[in-house]
């Protein structure tokens, strides 16, 4: 691995833990960035090539290059929706004069969200989510299994074994 790209991830990690520290109030573009942030250095310590578009147009954060094959990555930040759960969106907002559209994103727009929680990346087949995501830590109190996605599942390093691999 090159040096600057360790260098780089070293800087990521020394910022979210800062920012972490503090306990900072940041505004959502902010908390965007750092979460993009994080989630490019999971990839980049799992060993894939991560490239970012030019400019603010495309539909997809960065692209992962696992073995060969480039993947469109949308990354979303997440909240916690319950104690054992947290939750993204899993749609894009456009803003103009003729107002606020949200609309869902498609396989052809990308092909994985990914969310950064409590110091690990989680990676989601655009395939599994629809208006939002829910990842869960532990079984719902209501003890339905069902349509349930455990976090567990989709860390990043399970996900990237799935697709044959890390670089």
């Amino acid at each position: 691995m090159p040096i600057c790209w360790i260098s780089s991830a070293g800087r990521a990690i020394d910022l979210s833990i800062k920012l972490n520290e503090k306990n900072m109030e940041l505004t959502s573009k902010q908390k965007g960035n750092l979460t993009e942030l994080q989630c490019l250095t999971a990839f980049i310590e799992q060993g894939c090539g991560v490239s970012i578009p030019y400019g603010d147009n495309s539909k997809y954060d960065f692209i992962a290059d696992v073995n060969g094959a480039l993947l469109k990555i949308q990354v979303k930040t997440s909240s916690l929706k319950d104690e054992n759960a947290i939750q993204f969106s899993c749609r894009t907002t456009h803003v103009n004069c003729a107002g606020v559209k949200n609309e869902r994103y498609s396989s052809d727009d990308i092909d994985f969200f990914a969310t950064y929680w409590n110091n690990q990346c989680y990676l989601v087949p655009v395939a599994e989510s629809s208006v939002t995501k829910t990842l869960r830590f532990a079984p719902p109190k209501s003890g339905q299994m069902k349509g349930i996605s455990f976090a567990s599942e989709y860390e990043l390093a399970k996900q990237l074994s799935k697709l044959g691999g890390s670089n």
